[in-house]
């Protein structure tokens, strides 16, 4: 499963306060990481991904024990690719034993089901507890991504990256301009607009990837269109839209 969730998280067990519980930074996104549980001693191996419970800390609490067992059920849910159930667990868990890493995994599930409303407002909640740097930019990033696919959903093409910092002046330029002859659907022009921002910019650009794509699906250009699917989910692999991108990859192989 490719990187969802925090390796670990390491929360006082009997803490009244989520934001008194001391979290481990969170690990580099590999296919390895793990959901974060919710309350535990630091034990066992955070390597793996799981930080073992203390069985025997007189300070465990029933709501503490149930909520390392919503959580675990909700690890399970999320390794079969269950993400209805995950995200419900979660959710039950995050009751129980409120924490920003909790909340995060919420979101992530509910990303993974590309249910933009769930998803964002699980991650505004994280933004709300205050997280550490490095997870504000990750949530923020994640939140403008979901929010990006739902205007998507309605429009049909996507939107320019925010701040355009990875194009050049003259991609921008040319990605402007495809996106107007787009919508009035010029799309051979609009084609010819967006090869050009293509040619400007600096990276690869997922929003650019996408345009060409469902541009070059416009005009029956199916296997150029397949290849700029595929790039755009190559420079995105996370987009909630995977499964619809994969799905219409299906649709326009022979």
């Amino acid at each position: 499963m490719r990187a969802l969730f925090f390796a670990s998280f390491v929360a006082t067990v009997g803490c009244s306060s989520p934001q008194a519980a001391p979290a481990q930074t969170p690990a580099a996104r590999t296919e390895s990481a793990q959901p974060a549980p919710p309350s535990g001693d630091a034990q066992g191996d955070a390597g793996a991904g799981v930080t073992a419970a203390s069985t025997g800390d007189p300070g465990a609490t029933p709501a503490a024990g149930e909520a390392r067992a919503r959580y675990e059920a909700a690890l399970a849910a999320a390794e079969r690719g269950d993400f209805a159930a995950a995200a419900r667990g979660f959710e039950e868990a995050h009751a129980l034993r409120p924490s920003v890493e909790l909340a995060f995994n919420a979101g992530r599930m509910y990303e993974r089901q590309a249910d933009v409303a769930n998803a964002a407002r699980w991650y505004e909640r994280v933004l709300a507890g205050n997280p550490d740097p490095t997870l504000r930019a990750d949530v923020t990033a994640r939140l403008a991504s979901v929010r990006d696919y739902e205007r998507r959903r309605r429009e049909g093409f996507a939107a320019p990256p925010p701040g355009q910092d990875a194009m050049a002046r003259e991609a921008a330029t040319w990605f402007a301009r495809g996106t107007a002859l787009y919508q009035r659907r010029r799309f051979a022009d609009a084609l010819r607009a967006f090869e050009a921002a293509n040619q400007y910019a600096q990276d690869r650009i997922p929003e650019l990837m996408f345009n060409l794509a469902v541009t070059h699906e416009r005009l029956g250009h199916d296997r150029d269109a397949v290849g700029a699917f595929r790039a755009y989910l190559s420079a995105r692999p996370d987009s909630p839209d995977r499964a619809d991108i994969e799905g219409r990859i299906r649709r326009l192989q022979p």
